[in-house]
C-alpha cells in the first residue's frame, strides 16, 4: 500500500484542525443564540457552501430522493441540534469525545438491524470503549457532568451510527458532495420549524462570527476537504480524522476557555478511540444481510466529527 501524499497529510492536519474546532465554536455561538437556532444557522450555511459544488452532480440523487428525509434527519437535524444544546451544559472538549463513541454505537445496532452479531473482538473494542465514556463523565474527569447533557451527546453519536448505516444502505452511486448539500438541505428544511422559535432580538458579533466560522468553514468547506480527503488518500486513511479530532477538540477547550482537563478525560479517550478502532475494525459473524449493502464513504456517511 502506498504511502499517503504530503498534501494527503496536510490535508489531514487540517480537517482535524478544522473538525476539532466545532465544539469550541458552539459553544461561542451560544453566548449569542439559542441550540437550535445555531444549528440552523450552520446547515444553511453550510448548504450554500456545498450545494454549488455538488450541483453538477444532482442526476446521481435521481431515485434517492425518498431517502433523504430520514438521513438528513440522523446524520444532521437531529444530531446538531442535540449537540448545542447539550453544550449549554456540557464542556465542549467533552462533547467532542463523546461523540467520538459513534463506532461503538453501531456495533450496538447491527444486529437489531439484522447485519449479523458483532465477533468477540468487536465486543471487547466496545466494552472498552464504554468504559472510556464512563471514565470520562466520571468524577475528576471534566468537572461536574450534567447526565441529560452526557445523553443527548450519546444520542447524537447513536444517530451519526444509525444516518451512517442508512447512507450506505440507500445512497449508493450518489456522488458524495450532491449526497452531502441534499441532505444539508433537508436538515435546513427540518430544523427551520424549531428554529423559528429560537430567532434572537439582536445580533451578537462575537456569536455571530462564530456561527459563520462553523457553518462555512467548520461544516461546508470541511466536508468539501473530506471528499477532497477520500480522492487522494481513500477512505481508510481519510477516517483517520475521526480519531484526531476529539482529541484536537479536547485541546481547544482546555486551552481557549479553560476547561478542567482530569487524567479520566485523557485516558477516557484514549479508551474511547483503542476500543472504536477495534470495534470498527473486527467482522460481524453470519453477516450475510451486511454483505449485500455496497459500502461507501461519502463526505456524509461514516464521519462524525463536524
Amino acid at each position: 500500500m502506498a504511502t499517503m501524499s504530503v498534501r494527503s497529510w496536510l490535508l489531514l492536519g487540517l480537517l482535524a484542525g478544522i473538525w476539532g474546532s466545532s465544539y469550541l465554536l458552539i459553544a461561542l455561538g451560544l453566548t449569542g443564540f439559542e441550540p437550535a437556532f445555531v444549528a440552523f444557522l450552520r446547515v444553511f450555511l453550510a448548504a450554500a457552501v456545498v450545494v454549488p459544488f455538488g450541483l453538477r452532480h444532482w442526476r446521481t440523487l435521481s431515485g434517492h430522493w425518498r431517502s433523504l428525509p430520514l438521513l438528513a434527519a440522523t446524520q444532521v437535524a437531529v444530531p446538531f441540534v442535540l449537540i448545542s444544546t447539550a453544550e449549554q451544559q456540557l464542556a465542549s472538549g467533552l462533547a467532542g469525545v463523546l461523540v467520538a463513541s459513534q463506532p461503538l454505537w453501531l456495533v450496538v445496532l447491527m444486529p437489531l438491524l439484522r447485519q449479523g452479531w458483532p465477533a468477540l473482538t468487536s465486543i471487547a473494542g466496545t466494552v472498552t470503549g464504554f468504559v472510556g465514556v464512563a471514565l470520562v463523565v466520571g468524577p475528576s474527569g471534566s468537572g461536574d457532568v450534567d447526565p441529560a447533557a452526557v445523553a443527548m451527546m450519546l444520542g447524537a453519536a447513536l444517530c451519526y451510527a444509525f444516518g451512517a448505516w442508512w447512507a450506505k444502505r440507500t445512497m449508493t452511486g450518489v456522488q458524495p458532495l450532491a449526497q452531502t448539500g441534499a441532505t444539508l438541505t433537508t436538515a435546513t428544511v427540518l430544523i427551520a420549524p424549531v428554529a423559528a422559535f429560537q430567532v434572537p432580538h439582536e445580533l451578537h458579533l462575537g456569536a455571530s462570527a462564530a456561527v459563520v466560522v462553523l457553518a462555512v468553514v467548520g461544516t461546508g468547506g470541511a466536508f468539501v476537504i473530506y471528499n477532497r480527503l477520500i480522492k487522494d488518500a481513500g477512505p481508510a486513511r481519510a477516517s483517520l480524522v475521526s480519531y484526531l479530532a476529539p482529541a484536537v477538540a479536547l485541546g481547544y477547550g482546555a486551552t481557549i476557555l479553560h476547561e478542567p482537563l482530569g487524567w479520566n478525560s485523557v485516558l477516557g479517550l484514549a479508551l474511547i478511540l483503542s476500543g472504536s478502532w477495534v470495534s470498527s475494525r473486527a467482522p460481524l459473524r453470519r453477516r450475510r444481510a451486511a454483505a449485500e449493502v455496497p459500502v461507501k464513504e461519502t463526505a456524509v456517511a461514516g464521519c462524525t466529527d463536524r
